[in-house]
């Protein structure tokens, strides 16, 4: 999140807010005391503001859930048409957050909203669900792990405690593209060992193990004197 989530805005001047350190636990804790107090069973979503990868402008996010599911999940069901749903995946805790955030204004002072009409979210008392963490990607699956410059020098560098982030191996089919890109005419062709890599121009060092390192692969180079031989294999996940 911008600014590690810290914020210095809607505070008084010379303050800040940090988040919550488990903002699921705290969606929790709010959950069974309103029951204590009024009991009602509701589902808590703990909000903050975040950008997106795609799109300026910023909207409210699902930090902390407690009391619903965070999404809904409409694989292999068929939509009206009779179209098969293969990836369909509502970020309903997400979505929530966004509808609240409306309701309370950025400016308005407002720290809580509640929305009404979908009783159907709501778990039962004592139910509390995964949390809003569940949605989060897992290292290796975050579409952009690293930001495009912050890419280029984890793969040129030698941190290879940071290489699970670029995720699973690529197909032999990528990789062989990668390479015909950056070095035209370079053939990569299985081997009983793995992969041995062949380009018509010599390929430096550095850009052969960055190229397999965002891939997720590994490169030994060979020697030759006017063309690079390397052998180049899926890195074991």
């Amino acid at each position: 999140m911008a600014a590690a989530g810290i914020d210095r805005s809607n505070v008084e001047v010379g303050t800040i807010v940090l988040l919550p350190a488990d903002p699921d636990a705290s969606a929790r804790r709010l959950r069974e005391r309103l029951r204590e107090l009024t009991g009602a069973n509701v589902g808590v979503v703990v909000t903050d503001t975040a950008g997106r990868a795609w799109r300026d402008g910023q909207t409210d996010i699902a930090i902390g859930a407690a009391g619903l599911d965070p999404s809904e999940e409409f694989a292999g069901q068929v939509d009206p048409y009779g179209n098969p749903l293969a990836v369909t995946l509502p970020a309903v805790a997400d979505e929530i957050a966004s509808a609240a955030e409306l309701a309370q204004g950025k400016l308005g002072g407002r720290p809580v909203a509640r929305l009404r009409g979908r009783p159907d979210l709501v778990l039962a008392p004592g139910a509390h669900g995964p949390g809003a963490a569940s949605l989060q990607r897992e290292e290796g699956a975050d579409l952009f792990g690293f930001g495009a410059r912050e890419a280029v020098v984890v793969a040129l560098s030698g941190e290879t405690d940071l290489h699970p982030v670029f995720g699973a191996p690529a197909a032999p089919e990528e990789v062989a593209d990668a390479f015909a890109r950056v070095s035209p005419g370079a053939v990569l062709s299985p081997t009983a060992s793995g992969w041995e890599l062949r380009t018509v121009a010599p390929l430096p060092t550095a850009a052969l193990r960055a190229l397999c390192v965002a891939h997720g692969w590994s490169a030994t180079a060979g020697d030759a004197d006017s063309v690079t031989v390397a052998h180049v294999s899926p890195l074991r996940t």
